[in-house]
């Protein structure tokens, strides 16, 4: 692993391993094959690669052996993504249904205030009288909990046993791959601790220490230290982000420092740190400080839970010192492959880890681009200027994995922190100061309460400047811009662009095949921009649980919503906003809804600005039975009419909730869910009726039948109201005509849309496209 300056990959191996072994895991995900085929190139590659290397075809050995990389990435991935046996976990949770369950636990409990989730290895189910032996991981959550488990406890345990379900709108949080990614295929709800009996308590090493330490170290800090600050501490050093508020894991957000929440590499330097000290100041041979400090920062990798960014900056920790031991200088970003291919090798399916991802990112970024540019400032040293010189790397390794990781915040997050390229540098720098002081405050505590309340003082001051700065910097002016959700080959173009950019301006260099793969890429883009479907209009129905959602678009490009928001859950931040701007690009012209006054309203508004309806606006005036515009619907669109007659769903008498027509080439979109039925009586439009939306609250009566009977609409579609009390879950249960009746509480969030010639209605689950 020597340095080499000639190119990204020169001499490189281990990061050439790991865009190969990569590239093989990708096509795990886009090919459905059975494993035993990867299984069967895995061993066929293995062969050649012998054969080759031992007839003295090298260059053949070469490829050979880069085919089996990819073989392995592939075989890997299908091992690791799915069940694939009768009696695996993930193939029973798909029946479901109350269970008993055997199985022993293999990840340390995560216990909130009203829960703990456990991640068992299963080892049986039993289902009725049957036993069934079984594998694979499940994630049990057990209501009011407690903390009575440990690691490698086996329990029993009874409840319901479940497939996690996936995406419920198209770019939502899909929880089931989320698990699967983790390598869990199956979930268990279990209504509380009496349901739970422990057959043996663990005694690893996890269980019996480790765990221990680290609830023996955040009680320390909540002994000493306001609330705040304990937690905010405990984030820094142990990755514990349980305990901070929500408003200030908001502000990390929004300045774009989150990931100082995240135990990384700059933890392990600090760890390296203070541990070198000591062993310095008693002049303790390098390669015996070498032995000393590996186990340690092993050892704090399991404190931390091994979470994704340790473990890699582990792994190159441990490289590092033996190079630094063995005095061989280390390529770092060669140590950045290899630690990547170890962890993907382990568990492919870390590839997908939003953590990961950052966290490989912004490495990549502070040890390829900020090394070079700090050496500009290398004369700064001959005029005893080397805090200055040493600021300005900070600050340049800083925009480095800022730079890096803009692309991914943007997909992940659906924000810009523009403030978080100031916000970072002296956020960071406190952050370091807080790791120092807090491992300092913890072996100190050893000593006496009176020795963790003198090094909780200075403690104290710094991570209460930690969160003024963090206040700060979320009210400057644009500290946060939303912006749309990229798509990978956007964030692929991103950092082509600047790796180009800089190799162009940097290294003064810049390589026919870069400009050959970015024109190739170009051109890739163009052509599937050019064959992307252009509607002449479409209605997204969302599914945000007992709230109502749609949106319309037609040929005038115009937004128009209708969101009904009457749970008070996070609607808004958890599915609307990262929806309008992943899918219309953060625009919204209108929004009619029924809770103007609920406050995700509010948030809309704040964000999109756009202009608002409420159905006051829409029915205190021209309450006749026909179609018309009043004053108050002005500004809508002119193919946008407002219906009034007697309706049946009305406000203790006061006034009647109007329908909505939306009127287009080829049909009307008839949407009702704000009223019942009696509106519709006698209602005939001239023009075909595309789509009629109804409330939940009249899918099983029988005047909702007479109404579909009478106005015959293509698709019928069934949206929560204030009314309903139980949401259709399940096909059966809704008595029309099945080939025509949708709703979100069924198949998720879906489009319904004409292009000139065909309808299309895209599913979440399943796809189905009609004609």
């Amino acid at each position: 692993m020597i340095a080499d300056s000639e190119s990204l990959f020169a001499r490189r191996p281990a990061l050439t391993a790991l865009i190969l072994l990569v590239i093989g895991i990708l096509i795990s995900t886009a090919v459905n094959a059975y494993h035993v085929f990867s299984l069967g190139l895995t061993l066929v590659s293995i062969f050649t690669v012998l054969w080759m290397y031992l007839t003295g075809k090298t260059r053949g050995a070469g490829i050979a052996a880069a085919i089996l990389l990819l073989a392995i990435g592939w075989y890997r991935a299908d091992i690791a993504s799915g069940p694939r046996l009768p009696n695996h976990i993930g193939r029973l949770a798909e029946i479901g249904g109350i269970s008993e369950f055997y199985g022993r636990v293999t990840e340390e409990p995560d216990i909130r205030n009203d829960r703990t989730y456990l991640i068992v290895e299963a080892d049986s189910v039993s289902v009725g009288d049957l036993m069934i032996p079984t594998f694979g991981r499940v994630r049990v959550k057990i209501i009011n909990g407690g903390s009575r488990y440990d690691h490698a406890d086996i329990l029993r345990m009874t409840g319901f046993l479940y497939s996690p379900r996936g995406a419920r709108n198209p770019g939502g949080f899909d929880y089931g791959w989320f698990l699967r990614s983790k390598e869990i295929f199956a979930a268990m709800s279990v209504s509380g601790p009496h349901a739970v009996a422990i057959i043996k308590k663990g005694d690893s090493f996890l269980s019996v220490f480790v765990s221990p330490l680290r609830e023996y170290l955040v009680s320390i800090s909540k002994r000493h230290l306001p609330a705040t600050s304990a937690a905010i501490l405990s984030g820094f050093i142990l990755g514990e982000r349980r305990d901070i508020p929500q408003g200030i894991q908001t502000l990390f957000r929004d300045t774009g420092t989150l990931h100082l929440m995240a135990v990384s590499g700059s933890n392990v330097a600090m760890v390296l740190a203070v541990l070198s000290l000591p062993l310095a100041l008693f002049r303790v041979r390098r390669r015996v400080r070498v032995i000393i400090l590996i186990p340690a920062i092993l050892f704090f990798a399991v404190l931390t839970r091994l979470e994704p960014s340790v473990v890699r900056a582990s792994i190159m920790a441990v490289i590092g010192l033996l190079a630094y031991g063995w005095t061989r200088k280390p390529d770092y970003i060669n140590l950045l492959g290899f630690a990547g291919l170890v962890m993907l090798l382990w568990r492919p399916t870390q590839l997908f880890d939003i953590g990961l991802q950052l966290s490989f990112a912004a490495t990549f970024g502070i040890i390829y681009a900020a090394p070079r540019i700090a050496g500009w400032f290398s004369f700064l040293d001959k005029y005893h200027l080397v805090w200055l010189r040493w600021f300005i790397s900070l600050s340049l390794a800083t925009l480095a994995a800022q730079a890096a990781v803009l692309p991914l915040i943007a997909r992940y997050f659906n924000n810009i922190p523009i403030s978080g390229l100031a916000a970072n540098i002296p956020v960071g720098l406190l952050a370091g100061f807080s790791t120092s002081f807090g491992i300092l405050f913890y072996f100190l505590s050893v000593f006496g309460d009176w020795m963790a309340n003198l090094t909780a003082i200075p403690l104290r001051f710094i991570l209460d400047w930690v969160v003024y700065l963090l206040r700060f910097f979320s009210t400057l002016p644009y500290a946060n811009i939303k912006a749309p959700s990229l798509s990978w080959p956007a964030v692929a173009a991103y950092w082509a662009i600047l790796y180009m950019t800089y190799e162009y301006t940097v290294n003064r260099r810049l390589s026919g095949n870069s400009i050959i793969a970015g024109l190739l890429f170009l051109n890739v883009t163009i052509w599937q921009y050019y064959f992307t479907e252009n509607p002449e209009w479409k209605i997204d129905f969302i599914d945000i649980g007992r709230n109502r959602g749609w949106i319309f678009t037609g040929n005038d490009d115009k937004a128009i919503a209708c969101f009904d928001l009457y749970d008070t859950d996070d609607a808004a931040d958890r599915v609307l906003i990262p929806y309008l701007y992943s899918y219309y690009g953060g625009r919204l012209d209108y929004l009619l809804t029924s809770t103007p006054g609920s406050p995700q309203i509010g948030e809309l508004v704040r964000y999109f600005s756009p202009i608002v309806f409420s159905v006051n606006d829409l029915s205190q005036t021209n309450r006749g039975p026909e179609i018309g515009r009043s004053e108050n619907q002005s500004a809508l669109p002119d193919y946008v009419k407002v219906v009034w007659g007697e309706s049946d769903n009305k406000d203790d008498g006061s006034y009647d909730y109007p329908g909505i027509q939306i009127n287009t080439n080829d049909g009307v979109l008839i949407m009702t869910a704000w009223m019942g039925t009696e509106i519709l009586k006698g209602y005939h439009p001239e023009e075909n009726i595309k789509l009629l939306e109804m409330s939940w609250s009249v899918y099983a009566q029988s005047r909702g039948k007479m109404i579909i009977d009478d106005l015959d609409p293509e698709v019928v579609v069934f949206s929560p109201d204030r009314y309903s009390v139980a949401m259709p879950r399940d096909r059966a249960q809704l008595t029309h005509n099945q080939n025509r009746v949708y709703s979100t509480s069924i198949c998720g969030g879906f489009e319904f849309s004409y292009d000139g010639r065909i309808t299309r209605i895209r599913m979440m689950k399943p796809i189905l496209t009609e004609e």
